[in-house]
């Protein structure tokens, strides 16, 4: 059953886009947050909407949801739970959503040196391609792919979609957006993982 009081924010993009910075920004504020969990909320999350059953099922003491993404694992294949968001937002009616974005060569060299390369070779691991270049070029795509469809999903709903450059836009963006939800008192976001505080896990974003 809706909750108008416990309405919910879904950060919908990719890893290594600010999500550290963001749950820190969000936890500090008092908005509970939760970011990677191991893998173990994009694998929930996946396996609620296989169910049908509300993506976010055992996790309703939480009002935010980022890095909702399992790669790191044998056991299950690769999960981008975030790319859930039309399940998510029609089993959670009044939520907000972020679309956290920067440059894409940025990104992609971001998320190629993460944890000293190890993600980019989980990625040949999923995809079976074992060649770097190629692995970033699918990169690319999915990251332009991505944007198209959450902006043509949201384009009737311009008030439920913060599209958020997290190299350009200020926190004030996302407090005017949340006001709604939430009062932020404190808008310092770092611009760095010097967040280990808020973090569930050791995911850098």
């Amino acid at each position: 059953m809706y909750d108008s009081s416990n309405r919910k924010v879904f950060v919908i993009g990719f890893n290594k886009c600010g999500t550290s910075s963001l749950n820190y920004f969000f936890n500090k504020n008092g908005l509970k947050s939760l970011h990677y969990d191991g893998g173990n909320l994009a694998v929930n999350i996946e396996r609620n909407v296989r169910q049908f059953k509300n993506p976010i099922e055992g996790y309703e003491k939480y009002r935010c949801f980022l890095d909702m993404e399992c790669v790191n694992s044998r056991e299950f294949p690769l999960v981008e739970a975030y790319k859930f968001y039309r399940e998510i937002y029609r089993w959670n009616p009044g939520s907000k959503f972020i679309l956290n974005t920067r440059d894409v060569d940025k990104w992609v060299r971001s998320r190629a040196s993460h944890s000293n390369g190890r993600c980019l070779d989980w990625y040949k691991y999923h995809y079976g391609i074992n060649n770097s270049e190629r692995i970033k070029e699918i990169w690319k795509i999915d990251f332009y792919q991505h944007h198209a469809n959450v902006l043509r999903f949201f384009q009737d709903k311009p008030n439920e979609l913060l599209v958020y450059n997290i190299e350009k836009d200020s926190p004030e963006r996302i407090s005017d957006f949340l006001s709604d939800i939430h009062q932020f008192n404190d808008l310092e976001m770092p611009r760095s993982n010097a967040t280990k505080k808020y973090e569930n896990e050791d995911q850098d974003s």
